[in-house]
């Protein structure tokens, strides 16, 4: 990878402890261990409970800004199992990055009284035999977390110290895991350059920058996708581009019994200008009002996102106990569980988003928040049941079909309302079981309400999920399919012709072929991949049927039908250059349509080869008739007194 400015140390784990930056040095504490790596050959074995990389003094040390990058695998079990597990420690304070013995919860740990600080991001799901990257930037006086590159959390500690040892705390007993490409940077690294760590340099024919960077096909069309979960530029790299653009605001948060709305969602296409940069703003999630709050209080609206001069509302917060109505936004806050029956939910805006639910029969039951697809449900206080969160939108975007824009579920006495599609955080109940659930990162879903008396483990309401921005251009489109013939007899050679612009060398792109047997084409295969040089690709075979049929080839929505015949009996067609040759006994139609000039057929028949002499010039024999019956089993012949110019080249002609 190409992210080296400020790098201070890197180790690669090649069956040795080398610092490729030359600036440290460190040993293997415990008996070396290697598995196979992600980045490289090997990767670093610390499962062991003494096993760690001990770095001599002068340790690593760490500025107010930095960075750490790394490639892991946890084993199974080596999570929650009541031993913490130490990516980095300090020499005497701090571990940078550290995994809560008990919960499995990703975060820092401060020593000198700050103790575990959590991103409420939690480590088992990652123990599933893969790889993952992890970032880690501290700045100011927080630490971002990203894995593979989507930001899981945060803490409001900066542990700037130093590192005395990698893969486990350096006195033993809190082993990480495998861990390949271990790196440290005196820096705070931008998102491109963690996209760059986790995805490698921008795909060959990138034609911008900015964001999380990946591939994917559709329809047999190569996409280049940039998705944007926090604020960054696009830059045009060379050409104006149309783009096909997801931007959605962050969820309103939820409130004592109501569920936020969703962010405002808006999609379409637009084209961008060259070498321009253009800012992109992520809206974050509104916070969820705490408990005992029976006002709005600490809850608030999601923020907007905005892109190419195009803005998502945030969702409206949900409408607090004392307060009635949910807030107006991209979609509305669900209405509050107000004892005066008839609580509204909040507007939401049109083009983006619903309203959210208002609430029936009595104070014992909030409206879900509203959602891209639809508005949120109805809290009913006569059933103690919660309005379920309004859906969101099922966008297809990256390649694969995802829900974005789900409002958070209202609270109830008894039954919670359930969070939308997209994201939506669903809602309590009055025993606190379940709790209310917050948003889900980068999909703008709203926050869960709460249900605000007797439950005192709640945490308070749910917040809204952050928003998203996600773009996405053609990097190889199939310009179209040509074909050698449409028609062909037995014996000919057929070729198909695929034009992709923009496509590199040995790219791919698959074909189908509908309609026939494989022994209709010499058993050439019915589906495949034609294989792109210089923005093209051919497949050729040769024709077998042993009847009249019809065959399409498609390839990426584009597609030729074409005939194919056995040449012989009353049904053939006309070869180049001069002459057609069938044996019968029975009556034909010869189709004359097409021809431009005079003929000349020889007809084979059990007795005497013979010729005849149609005798006709063209013109005249165009407006006399289309078609020409002969007796095979009688007729002499027919000569021309010119050479033969067929237009088309080739034409049916049959029984």
């Amino acid at each position: 990878m190409t992210v080296t400015n400020g790098l201070i140390a890197q180790f690669l784990f090649e069956q040795n402890t080398n610092d490729e930056t030359g600036n440290h040095t460190a040993s293997f504490n415990g008996t070396p261990a290697y598995v196979t790596g992600y980045n490289s050959s090997f990767a670093g074995n610390f499962s062991g409970s003494s096993s760690w990389i001990d770095v001599a003094s002068p340790y690593i040390g760490l500025p107010s800004e930095w960075s750490i990058s790394t490639w892991f695998q946890l084993p199974s079990g080596i999570v929650a199992n009541g031993n913490w597990n130490t990516l980095s420690r300090g020499s005497s304070s701090h571990h940078q990055v550290i995994i809560e013995r008990n919960t499995g919860e990703l975060g820092g740990y401060e020593s000198g009284g700050g103790a575990f600080r959590g991103t409420g991001h939690f480590m088992q799901q990652y123990e599933d035999g893969n790889w993952h990257h992890l970032a880690v930037i501290g700045s100011g006086t927080t630490q971002q977390f990203y894995i593979d590159n989507v930001n899981v959390g945060s803490i409001d500690r900066n542990l700037a110290s130093d590192i005395r040892s990698i893969g486990n705390h350096w006195g033993n007993s809190q082993p990480w895991g495998y861990l390949d490409d271990f790196r440290v940077y005196n820096r705070a690294l931008t998102v491109e350059e963690t996209n760059t760590l986790y995805i490698g340099d921008l795909p060959e024919g990138a034609k911008a920058t900015g964001g999380f960077v990946t591939t994917t096909e559709i329809n047999g069309n190569t996409y280049i996708v940039h998705t944007f979960t926090q604020d960054g530029v696009f830059e045009v790299l060379d050409n104006s581009l149309e783009l096909d653009y997801l931007i959605v605001g962050g969820g309103g948060g939820g409130v004592d019994s109501a569920g936020g709305g969703a962010g405002g969602l808006l999609t379409g296409q637009t084209t961008v200008s060259s070498s321009n940069q253009y800012t992109i703003l992520v809206g974050a999630g509104g916070s969820g009002g705490l408990n005992n709050e029976s006002t709005a209080g600490s809850a608030s609206n999601g923020e907007n996102s905005s892109a190419f001069g195009l803005t998502a509302f945030g969702g409206g917060r949900g409408g607090a106990y004392s307060e009635s109505s949910g807030a107006d936004g991209g979609s509305g806050g669900g209405g509050s569980r107000s004892s005066s029956s008839g609580a509204l939910g909040g507007s939401g805006t049109p083009g983006q988003g619903n309203d959210g639910g208002g609430n029936t029969n009595g104070d014992y039951a909030g409206g879900g928040g509203g959602g891209a697809g639809s508005s949120g449900g109805t809290g009913n206080g006569s059933t103690d049941v919660g309005g379920a969160g309004g859906d969101g939108l099922e966008i297809s975007i990256t390649g694969t079909a995802t829900y974005y824009a789900g409002g958070g579920g209202g609270a109830a006495r008894s039954t919670a309302g359930t969070g939308g599609l997209g994201g939506g955080g669903s809602g309590s109940n009055s025993s606190g079981n379940p709790l209310p659930t917050s948003g889900i990162p980068n999909t703008g879903g709203g926050g869960g309400g709460m249900w605000n008396n007797s439950a005192p483990n709640e945490p308070g309401a749910g917040s809204g999920g952050s928003g998203v921005v996600i773009v996405r251009y053609v990097l190889q489109r199939v310009d179209g399919l040509s074909v050698s013939s449409n028609e062909l007899i037995s014996g000919e050679t057929f070729t198909a012709t695929l034009t992709v612009v923009d496509a590199a060398d040995d790219s791919e792109v698959p074909y189908t072929i509908t309609g026939i047997s494989s022994e209709s084409i010499n058993n050439f295969p019915l589906t495949g991949n034609f294989v792109i040089t210089d923005e093209q690709a051919t497949i050729s075979f040769t024709a077998t049927p042993s009847a009249k049929e019809t065959f399409t080839i498609t390839a990426n929505g584009f597609s030729e039908t074409v005939d194919l015949a056995e040449n012989t009996y009353g049904l053939a067609k006309l070869p180049e250059p001069n002459f057609l040759t069938f044996t019968s006994e029975a009556l034909a139609v010869i189709d004359l349509s097409n021809v431009s000039h005079v003929l000349e057929i020889t007809i084979l028949n059990t007795t005497e080869t013979a010729t005849y002499n149609l005798g006709v010039s063209p013109s005249v024999l165009l407006a006399l008739r289309s078609f020409i019956t002969i007796d095979f089993a009688s007729a002499t012949s027919f000569n021309s007194t010119e050479a033969l110019d067929f237009d088309p080249p080739q034409f049916w002609i049959g029984a």
